[in-house]
This record gives C-alpha cells, structure tokens and sequence, in this order.
C-alpha cells in the first residue's frame, strides 16, 4: 500500500473555499527523474499534491535513506500559474517583478497541528525561465524525517483596495440623493459629480480610509439606496426614508486595478460601474 511522504496546500485569501485555484504544482526535471526512479507517486488533489511512496522496500527504510538518495539535492516543484491577473488579487509590492520562493527550512509550525507547515514566504529575483512559472518550492529531505508526514502550506493573503463606485443615472427618473452602504453598518463617503472618459456624468462613491480585500464573492455585499429629503446617509441601513435601488452592488474585477500616487504613496482603489 502506498506510503504518503508529503503533501504541499496552497491556499490563497482570495478564493471563497480558500484554495489556490489557477495554480499548479509540478516537479522540475530533476525532481521528476527522482520520483519515477523510486516509485514515487505525485498526485494532483483538489487542494494540492500529494507525493506517496509505492517502492517494493520499507517505507521507514526509505524515508532513513531519502537524504543519501539525493545526493545532496532537495526536491524542487514549479509554480505554474494561469491567471493572468494573480498579482492584482495577491498582496504582493506593486513594483515587485521577481518570483516567490518556498524552502522547508524557513516555515512557522501550527500549534494545533504540528505536522502542517506553513511556508514562508521569499521574494526572489527571477531565476526560472520557464514561461507561466511564477515561483518555486524547495523541499529538503531532512525535513520529511517525521513521524506523521508534513503537510506544507501556503497561504497567499489577497490585496486590499480602497473601492470606487461611479453611479451612471440613464434613467429618466430624478434622484436627489444617493447612497451606499452594507448591512454591517459602513455608508461610502458623499458622492461626488465626475465626468468619465467617456464625457458621461456620473456619481462617484469612494470608500474614504476604508480598504476591503479583493474577494471571489462577498457576503456582505453594498446596496445603492435613495434617499428621501432630509434623510442621513445611514438612515438606509435601518430601512428609514430610503428606497432601494439596487441590492447587491457588483464586486471588483481581477482585470480593474488602478494605482495612484497621494501624498507621495502609492493609493490603490477597485473602479467599479453602475447604471440605474
């Protein structure tokens, strides 16, 4: 029966379940020569991989033996990714163009669970050439010398954004004012009148100091209320002097990051568009 020998989890805040979707794993070519000499098994699982030993000798034998059969080496896998816009969604340095590097000598440990590993992350210039190869993961085999089999993970935290709604009127009805909000009790700024590229006017809501991490969905969604004469902007959260416009304002897009500088620091914010 096959032995497992690791498993490696990437995680990204981003997706609703958690998981890394868009990213794939894969062992560089010394590191594949390896598995398929010793009968190693590298499976693509829903939430990573799995690497399992189905040689003919004892697993603990191998396991004593695996720094000796390498030679010296690690083992070595490949980030390859397929989303064109990861480095938009990840907190990552804007200005950053190099790759992420994982080593097993540089983790934090979970208190509840010690066999999992959390890697932590390098920022590296680029050394792999390999096109769609954003980073790579580097095992050494000291520390797959465990009782219980490592499981390594990593966890790539989403970018935060201040957000931008630009509310278009093509309606024939007149509003005397709008509003957004969410049922956790944040109301966006006043709007201001903008005009677009386009020369169409529009209300711009800004999130002010607030930023909100870039998210696949979200669970508390903004709504776009009117507002009766004389009612506060926050009177709509209670459902006072308000009418409902549009429940459920869209979310930012991947593709849709604008980058400005303020007061000497680059401002990030998520431009977003809305017709009533």
């Amino acid at each position: 029966m096959p032995e497992l020998l690791l498993q490696i989890q990437p995680r990204h805040q981003y997706y609703d379940d958690g998981v890394w979707h868009q990213l794939s794993l894969k062992p560089d070519k010394d590191t594949a020569a390896f598995l398929q000499r010793y009968r190693l098994l590298l499976l693509q699982t829903g939430q990573g991989i799995e690497v399992y030993y189905d040689g003919r000798g004892p697993f603990k034998g191998f396991l004593d033996a695996l720094v000796d059969l390498l030679e010296g080496r690690s083992l070595q896998f490949f980030m390859h990714n397929s989303d064109a816009w990861y480095a938009n969604i990840s907190d990552l340095p804007l200005d950053w163009a190099g790759q992420l590097n994982y080593h097993s000598q540089d983790v934090s440990v979970s208190e509840d669970n010690p066999s999992q590993l959390r890697l932590n992350r390098q920022l590296a210039p680029r050394t792999v050439g390999v096109s769609g190869v954003i980073g790579q993961i580097t095992i050494n085999p000291v520390d797959l010398q465990h009782p219980q089999p490592p499981v390594f993970v990593i966890d790539m935290a989403a970018r935060y954004t201040h957000w931008y709604y630009y509310v278009c009127n093509r309606s024939q009805r007149s509003y005397q004012q709008l509003s957004v909000f969410n049922d956790q009790g944040f109301v966006f700024e006043s709007p201001e009148s903008v005009a677009l590229p386009t020369g169409e006017a529009a209300l711009l809501f800004r999130s002010g100091t607030q930023v909100f991490a870039l998210k696949q969905s979200v669970d508390d969604p903004f709504n776009l209320v009117h507002l009766m004469a004389g009612a506060k902007a926050d009177s709509a959260i209670n459902g006072l002097n308000s009418q409902a416009l549009i429940e459920g304002l869209p979310i930012p897009q991947t593709n849709q990051l604008c980058i400005e500088q303020q007061n000497g620091q680059p401002y990030v914010y998520s431009p977003m568009y809305v017709y009533i």
